[in-house]
């Protein structure tokens, strides 16, 4: 080999080297550059902040429906629990007011969003009972619970029920009245002083009520 031609040889081989080197270095880099965006790359951190539950649909009340007289009280059963002959002498769909009466029934006669009055007896007798029902607002119910507080009718609470209760003597016939308020509900019952009658009545009013309500916690 002549000496011209081994410096050029060895230029040759040093510029190889040289592009090796620094191709080496170039894919040293790129790797070098992916392996840091990665590991810069920022981690997702759960979110810390708690999701609140959708809170339940507020349940949706209807309006008070009052059955009529004869599927509050059967006239079946009022023959069973009362007189064999007794009958559904009257029925109105408003809470009736006589002067005679506490002065607090007047504004829930007038203001009662709906009613049901039903009187049962004998024809041509002094023999009978009544009930009246209705929606009442809660000042008027409020009222008339003071009225017979003041009257000195006895109370009885149970849960949201309250009951008051009056046994009135007088020479026609002596008769036993209750009063029974729930929320926006108001009964009232009349009935024959004797074995709890008035008490039986109100159940058996209220077990109707209940039936027709199904969204009221009566």
């Amino acid at each position: 080999m002549s000496d011209q031609l081994r410096p050029v040889r060895t230029s040759i081989a040093a510029a190889s080297a040289t592009l090796i080197v620094i191709a080496l270095a170039g894919c040293v880099q790129d790797e070098t550059g992916d392996a840091v965006d990665n590991a810069t790359e920022p981690s997702a951190v759960p979110s810390s902040e708690s999701i609140e539950p959708s809170p339940d649909p507020t349940p949706v009340v209807e309006p008070l429906v009052l059955p009529d007289c004869e599927t509050l009280i059967p006239l079946d059963d009022v023959h069973e629990f009362a007189n064999d002959r007794s009958e559904l002498l009257q029925e109105d769909d408003a809470v009736p007011f006589r002067e005679m009466e506490l002065a607090e029934l007047e504004p829930i006669s007038q203001n009662a969003t709906t009613a049901r009055r039903c009187l049962w007896g004998l024809p041509s007798s002094g023999y009978g009972f009544e009930v009246t029902v209705a929606g009442v607002s809660e000042n008027d119910a409020a009222n008339l619970m003071t009225a017979l507080r003041d009257e000195g009718f006895s109370e009885q609470v149970a849960g949201s029920a309250s009951t008051f209760e009056f046994l009135t003597v007088q020479p026609g016939g002596d008769f036993f009245t209750s009063h029974y308020f729930d929320g926006d509900l108001w009964l009232r019952a009349a009935a024959p002083p004797y074995n709890e009658f008035a008490a039986d009545v109100t159940a058996r009013v209220l077990e109707q009520i209940r039936v027709a309500n199904p969204t009221r916690a009566y």
